[in-house]
């Protein structure tokens, strides 16, 4: 006769008992049905942002006289950014700037967003 180890747990106030290998099976079947949902709702959320994802690029413009950081952001800024100054900064850090001072004939490089062509 084949001898069974009873297991007795309490969930949710009521006591259960099984045997071992029912337990290792229901604790197994949990464990696969928390990553199956870990998994769509992660691939779910991938998809969406992938749908309306935008990708960094460069390009680079010459400074003509009268041109400043602050008129260069506005003409390139996209949504991506909290502000306009953190657009600044980061042109000013592509650049390599310590200071806003830019000057006619220079090139500054300018990155900005876009959605990928398909």
């Amino acid at each position: 006769m084949k001898k069974t180890t009873k297991i007795c747990f309490t969930m949710f106030g009521y006591k259960k008992e099984m045997n071992r290998n029912t337990a290792i099976i229901s604790v197994l079947t949990v464990v696969v049905l928390v990553c199956a949902l870990i998994g769509f709702l992660t691939d779910h959320s991938i998809a969406s942002a992938s749908d309306s994802r935008s990708e960094k690029y460069v390009k680079s413009i010459q400074i003509v006289k009268g041109d400043t950081l602050w008129g260069i952001a506005e003409e390139n800024i996209t949504s991506h950014y909290r502000s306009i100054e953190d657009y600044i900064d980061e042109i000013m850090e592509c650049n390599a700037l310590t200071s806003d001072v830019i000057h006619e004939g220079q090139y500054l490089i300018v990155p900005y967003y876009c959605s990928p062509i398909k």
